[in-house]
């Protein structure tokens, strides 16, 4: 169909947002692209979270067919839950999109693509996206492109430090928002340069502006306060560097537009374990002299004064004095909260929560396992499930959960027993699912701010794409399948995408049917687990001010 493919994603796009401000004339290239291609939602994995998201559009597959659940691995040990096992490159358990082209001798180039570190050696250029873990300079594959890529923008710098995040430099809000933008642009400089020096028949690359803004500004945006206008000017940026973008692409070559998820408000927060712990499901450590802090969720701990003050709503004052010299010299004792894992008594817990989902604390797979039996497991789950679809929103009298299920029931691969024993969906995605604190209200009802939805973008545009064309029932796991056709590759047969065929011209597509070849699952990977206690933690920090962690 075309020698050559670009996949453009632009994370965390929707079309809630981009249908109204295309109708004021404010993304003429991504209206352009809908004009003259085809385009429609595009059906993110469940839960609509970036490692899962990304790792099946990356495999054609769904989690439990490549591993990839959650930014974390589940070990069945919740004790020792401030043990981070974060996910990477060598947690996909199935051949990804690098993998395949590298089989057919295409040349590639990935930047910024989550769940890219450590580089896979291919023959290519790969630049990690999220999840690399902070201050690593390997994060370029080969390795002698670090210093024309640094040469060309005055020195590329990952967005993975917390320090980026607005929410965290309240003392420098524009020079923070300034950086993240400033990043795009860098990303935009080295794509074109790439587009044109270097010998591709696949690109890639990803701009996350839109998802960061959506995360820390959706409420204001919703409320039309002063902040209101970062997330339009995030998509106007992403416009504006996709025209730029396009004018170094032939009209021969396919493009493709995608995001992981879409965006939409936040209703309140749903404590998974608080849940548990209220249904007598999960149990509190008993007080003694020994557990007294541990129990009321408070550790001791030094934290640098910049941190303390924006704590207590004195960020200005953290203006005053150099953040770096106040986080060097000057710190002080504080108590925090303890997660729940902390606070657990496992001995008298059948039940918690962990990974978008409960797992039942099993005798023989958890390190402190009672529930004995399958007898016992299958009567406990079915119990949890209908306590959970009985569960009302207290304003509304509607239903909080769209679904509660058995993992049997949603997965079926390789891997489905890495899943939570019980997987559920909140209603619409409009409540947060926690599952680190104990002691709070089960369901609370505070708006917050942005979270995922299951409905992401995708638009096509190329010589044999269809013109105007709204396409419905698209899924992210389609977007392989349908790459590599544009790229007249052979498809493996065992993936749970397919071609977007309506997509495409139909005479086209009739003389030009998909090759499928008959393929075998990889071997099982051994996860590496990269990271330093000092890098969990700054993950576990920009994971938080993402939002994905409370």
């Amino acid at each position: 169909m075309s020698n050559k493919v670009v996949i453009i994603g632009i994370d965390g796009a929707t079309f809630n947002i981009i249908t109204p401000m295309i109708e004021k004339g404010k993304l003429p290239n991504l209206a352009r692209i809908m004009k003259e291609g085809t385009y429609g939602e595009l059906e993110s994995t469940v839960p609509p979270i970036t490692p899962a998201a990304w790792t099946s559009f990356l495999t054609g597959k769904y989690p439990d067919k490549h591993g990839v659940f959650n930014f974390y691995h589940h070990f069945f040990n919740p004790a020792s839950a401030n043990e981070l096992k974060v996910v990477n490159s060598s947690s996909i358990k199935a051949r990804a999109m690098w993998n395949i082209l590298e089989q057919y001798g295409k040349k590639m180039v990935f930047l910024n693509v989550p769940i890219t570190y450590p580089t896979p050696k291919v023959d290519g250029i790969i630049i990690s996206g999220l999840l690399t873990p902070p201050d690593r300079s390997d994060y370029i594959y080969p390795p002698e492109w670090k210093e024309t890529i640094d040469e060309l923008v005055g020195g590329y710098r990952l967005d993975t430090n917390p320090a980026d995040n607005p929410r965290t430099r309240q003392a420098n809000f524009k020079e923070g928002i300034s950086e993240l933008f400033d990043i795009e642009e860098k990303r935009k400089t080295i794509t074109k340069y790439l587009l044109k020096e270097y010998p591709w028949d696949f690109f890639m690359v990803v701009f996350s502006i839109t998802d960061k803004m959506s995360h820390n500004f959706w409420n204001q945006f919703e409320n039309r306060d002063d902040a209101s206008d970062l997330i339009s000017r995030a998509y106007i940026l992403s416009d504006r560097i996709l025209g730029e973008i396009l004018e170094d692409i032939d009209r021969k070559t396919s493009v493709i537009i995608m995001s992981d998820h879409g965006f939409g408000s936040v209703r309140g927060l749903f404590f998974t374990n608080r849940w548990l712990l209220d249904n007598g499901y999960l149990s509190p450590l008993r007080v003694n002299l020994n557990n007294f802090l541990k129990l009321y969720r408070m550790e001791y701990q030094l934290l640098s004064l910049s941190r303390v003050l924006r704590r207590v709503g004195l960020s200005r004052l953290d203006g005053i004095i150099q953040s770096d010299l106040m986080d060097k010299w000057f710190s002080m004792p504080v108590f925090r909260r303890r997660a729940t894992a902390s606070v657990v008594d496992w001995s008298r817990t059948r039940a918690y929560g962990a990974n978008y989902g409960i797992y039942i604390n099993r005798k023989g797979r958890e390190p402190y396992g009672i529930v004995e039996g399958e007898r016992d497991y299958e009567l406990l789950r079915g119990e949890i499930i209908q306590r959970l679809s009985q569960l009302k929103d207290p304003e509304t009298g509607e239903a909080v959960l769209d679904y509660a299920v058995r993992r049997e029931d949603m997965f079926s691969g390789p891997y489905k027993d890495e899943a939570p024993d019980i997987v559920f969906m909140v209603r619409n995605m409009s409540y947060m699912i926690n599952n680190r604190y104990l002691f709070k209200k089960a369901l609370t009802l505070i708006p917050k701010k942005g979270n995922h939805r299951m409905e992401g973008i995708f638009m096509a545009r190329g010589e044999n794409i269809r013109k105007g064309y709204r396409l419905k029932g698209s899924r992210i796991v389609d977007i392989l399948p349908t790459a590599l056709y544009m790229l007249d590759l052979p498809i493996p047969d065992d993936l749970d995408g397919a071609v977007l065929n309506e997509c495409i011209h139909d005479e086209y597509y009739l003389n030009n049917p998909p090759n499928y070849n008959k393929t075998s699952e990889m071997e099982g990977q051994f996860y590496e687990d990269l990271l330093t206690r000092g890098e969990k933690d700054e993950i576990r920090s920009l994971l938080s001010n993402l939002g994905y962690l409370d």
